[in-house]
């Protein structure tokens, strides 16, 4: 098993740094993590990936970083705090507003949060983030949405969307 020399020999920092620096790399860094036949391996990439994009500064350039949400998002075994942290911190980010296609972004990866975790779990932090969406977003399409978003969420039960 590969997964506690991947620790000892930087992996997951060394891709980290590389992203960090190169956000065009971000398709290539997610096919090493699909290709890992260990779930170990899997883990290990995808909670540093995680911590990597929630800490992400200025927090406007988690929005190079869509595609890695959207895995992290739809990886059931694995906490969805990162995905809603980073959210927040683009969102709540004072100095950018967002435009159509990144609110867009946003509300894609809230859906795939929705539809793949426990409403338990990501009841607050995504209620104070489709709220502010709703209710101070600029653009229609984005308020709309986020306000479907919102009353599914709390009227849907405890369950993931998904399985409704």
């Amino acid at each position: 098993d590969f997964a506690p020399e991947m620790e000892e020999l930087g992996v997951p920092e060394c891709l980290c740094d590389h992203l960090r620096c190169h956000p065009r790399l971000l398709p290539s860094v997610l096919a090493v993590e699909r290709r890992a036949n260990s779930k170990a391996v899997q883990y290990k990439l995808l909670h540093s990936l995680g911590d990597f994009v929630s800490r992400l500064e200025p927090p406007s350039r988690v929005q190079c970083y869509f595609g890695l949400l959207v895995t992290l998002s739809e990886t059931t075994w694995l906490d969805p705090s990162y995905v809603m942290t980073a959210l927040r911190r683009l969102v709540f980010c004072p100095s950018s507003s967002l435009s159509w296609q990144v609110g867009m972004k946003v509300l894609i990866t809230c859906r795939r949060v929705l539809l793949n975790h426990q409403q338990a779990v990501i009841y607050k932090p995504m209620v104070r983030l489709l709220h502010h969406l709703a209710s101070y977003q600029p653009c229609i399409d984005l308020r709309d949405r986020a306000a479907l978003y919102l009353r599914l969420l709390t009227h849907a039960g405890s369950t993931p969307l998904a399985s409704l």
